[in-house]
């Protein structure tokens, strides 16, 4: 296996064009941002596996958080009103519509 450092925008761009997962522009940019640091940190290359991602993690509007989670703006950082379900959840305002949207890793 050949394996090559791609730049955020191509790494963005991939997961833009999986129409599988339909990822928002913020979501790529989050999970990105997420990999990335994880890899930093760790001193671990992430390989990007558009199928492992989606697999993985789902993105809700702030309407389908509350639906699924029953979500309140603020206790999303302490795990979506604390489901023990959820692995992990980056939560981030929309700067394209002015809303709350959620990346949630469910625990396997």
């Amino acid at each position: 296996m050949v394996v090559r450092e791609i730049y955020e925008s191509e790494w963005i761009d991939n997961l833009l064009d999986d129409e599988l997962a339909s990822w928002s522009p913020e979501a790529a940019v989050w999970l990105y941002d997420y990999y990335f640091h994880k890899a930093q940190d760790t001193g671990v290359p992430f390989v990007l596996d558009l199928d492992l991602i989606s697999s993985e993690w789902t993105e809700y509007s702030e309407e389908d958080a509350r639906k699924c989670f029953g979500v309140e703006h603020s206790h999303t950082e302490v795990g979506l009103n604390r489901d023990p379900r959820i692995e992990k959840v980056l939560v981030a305002r929309s700067t394209f519509r002015n809303t709350w949207k959620y990346l949630v890793k469910l625990k396997r």
